[in-house]
C-alpha cells in the first residue's frame, strides 16, 4: 500500500473542502494512510485570465447594452415592431454568449494543470467538481471514483426575498452560467440575468455590496462551504435543470498506477456513477460540455434510472427537452437516445448558432 497519497487541488476555498472531504474518507478507510494536499493554480484562477476575460466581458456587453437601448429607443419614439427589439435582445445575447466563451476559455479551464500534475509524478490523485471535468480525458488517465452525490439542484441566495417569483420586475440576478441564464430568461422575462463570475464568497460580496438582487448558485457548493443560511430557496428541476455532474467530486488519477486505484476505488459510490456517466455520454453525443447552454440530470431510484435534458437559447426564447427512463444498466442507450431527441428538434441547431456566437469577434 502507499505510504502517502498526494492530492493535487486548485486553491479555492470549495476546491480545498472538497480535495478534504476525499482526504478524509480515504483516511476513514486506511488509518494508516497519509493525505497531503498539493494546492495548484489552474488558468481559470490566474488573475490575468480573469482580467482579460472581464475586459472582453465588458467591452462585448456595452456594445450589446448600447444597441438594445438604441432599440427600445427607436421603438418607443417611432412605433418600431416587436421584431426589432428582438432583434436587438438577440444582439445583447449573442454578445453576451461571445464574452462568456472568452471568460470561460476552453475545455479543461480548471483540470489541465492538475492533470499535468498527475502526469509529471507531482500528486497521485486529482480531485475535480465532476461539472468542471471535460468529456474526453487526457490519455493515460481515469476517473477512478465517483463520491457519492450531494443534492444537485440549483438555489436561489438572496437578502430581501424568499424566492425568484418575488422579485419585483427588473431586478438583476447574478450567474456565470449559459444554462441557468436560459433556464431564468425563460421562465422569468421580466427579470434581468446578468454575468456573475468568481469564487463563491466573491459572488456573496457581490450582492451584500447591492450589485445583484439575487445570485443563482449550486446549493453542493455552499453546503460543503458550511453557506447553508445563505439558501433562502431550492430551484425545481423544472425551472432549473442542473449541469452535468454537478454536485458530484470526482477522483482521477493515473491508469495503470494499481496500487493507488485500489485505495481510491473505495471511495466510487455506484448509483452516483451510473447517473453521471450516463449524463457525461448524453453531453458526449451532442458535443457539448459545461459552458454551453446544456443541463443534463440523472437519478436511480428502485433500479429505475430517470434522464432529463434540455438545450436552449441564451435569450430564452427557445428551450428543447428530452425525459425517458429506463433500467439501470441501460444509462448509455438512454443518453444515446434523449441525445438524437434533441437533435431531432433542433438542438444541433441552436448549439451551433452558439458556437458560432462564441467564435465570432466582438466588435470594437
Amino acid at each position: 500500500m502507499h505510504a502517502t497519497i498526494r492530492i493535487a487541488t486548485r486553491k479555492s476555498p470549495l476546491a480545498l473542502r472538497q480535495a478534504e472531504l476525499a482526504a478524509a474518507a480515504l483516511r476513514a478507510r486506511f488509518p494508516e494512510l497519509r493525505v497531503e494536499t498539493v494546492p495548484m493554480t489552474t488558468r481559470g484562477d490566474t488573475p490575468r485570465h480573469g482580467a482579460d476575460a472581464h475586459a472582453a466581458h465588458a467591452g462585448t456587453q456595452a456594445g450589446a447594452d448600447t444597441a438594445q437601448a438604441d432599440a427600445h429607443a427607436a421603438h418607443a419614439g417611432t412605433g418600431g415592431t416587436q421584431a426589432d427589439l428582438h432583434a436587438a435582445q438577440a444582439d445583447t445575447h449573442a454578445a453576451q454568449a461571445a464574452a462568456h466563451a472568452t471568460h470561460a476559455g476552453g475545455k479543461g479551464l480548471f483540470t489541465r494543470e492538475l492533470e499535468r500534475g498527475l502526469l509529471d509524478g507531482r500528486a497521485d490523485i486529482a480531485v475535480h467538481s465532476m461539472k468542471d471535468v471535460p468529456g474526453q480525458l487526457p490519455g493515460g488517465l481515469v476517473i477512478a471514483a465517483v463520491m457519492a452525490r450531494e443534492d444537485a439542484s440549483d438555489v436561489f441566495v438572496c437578502n430581501a426575498h424568499d424566492s425568484l417569483e418575488q422579485l419585483p420586475e427588473g431586478a438583476v440576478v447574478g450567474t456565470a452560467s449559459l444554462r441557468r441564464q436560459c433556464q431564468i430568461r425563460h421562465r422569468f422575462p421580466h427579470l434581468k440575468v446578468a454575468e456573475l463570475h468568481g469564487n463563491v464568497g466573491t459572488r456573496l460580496a457581490k450582492l451584500d455590496a447591492g450589485e445583484y438582487a439575487g445570485l443563482i448558485l449550486a446549493g453542493a457548493g455552499l453546503k460543503r462551504l458550511g453557506l447553508d443560511a445563505r439558501i433562502r430557496s431550492t430551484l425545481p428541476h423544472d425551472v432549473c435543470l442542473p449541469a452535468v455532474g454537478q454536485g458530484a467530486i470526482g477522483i482521477e488519477c493515473r491508469d495503470g498506477d494499481d496500487a493507488v486505484l485500489a485505495l481510491v476505488r473505495e471511495l466510487d459510490d455506484a448509483p452516483t456513477r451510473v447517473c453521471i456517466e450516463t449524463e457525461r455520454t448524453l453531453a458526449r453525443r451532442l458535443g457539448a460540455d459545461c459552458r454551453w447552454p446544456l443541463a443534463v440530470h440523472a437519478s436511480l431510484h428502485g433500479g429505475v434510472l430517470r434522464l432529463r435534458a434540455l438545450v436552449g437559447d441564451l435569450a430564452g426564447r427557445k428551450i428543447l427537452r428530452d425525459e425517458r427512463s429506463g433500467a439501470a444498466h441501460d444509462g448509455a442507450l438512454l443518453a444515446a437516445a434523449a441525445a438524437e431527441a434533441l437533435l431531432a428538434q433542433g438542438a444541433g441547431e441552436l448549439l451551433a448558432a452558439f458556437t458560432a456566437q462564441s467564435a465570432a469577434p466582438s466588435a470594437s
